[in-house]
């Protein structure tokens, strides 16, 4: 029974700290520019300004590396 017991503490406790580490990310990550779109980091799409594939490629990057 013990042993029982142990083992549902173990398993709890390890579900409560990778919960507690997914919001603390959650929290953390959150946008990552508001930055407007200028001539250096804007090009023109079928006549609209988006941002460059440069920047795009860098903040994904950016934000889905398991490493910052």
């Amino acid at each position: 029974m013990q042993r029982n017991t142990f083992l549902v503490s173990v398993v709890g406790g390890a579900v409560a700290l990778v919960a507690v580490g997914a919001v603390g990310t959650h929290l953390l990550a959150g946008t990552e520019s508001t930055s407007e779109l200028d001539r250096h980091s804007s090009v023109t799409v079928d006549g609209h300004r988006a941002l460059s594939a440069e920047i795009v490629a860098g903040r994904t990057a950016g934000r889905y590396h398991a490493l910052p």
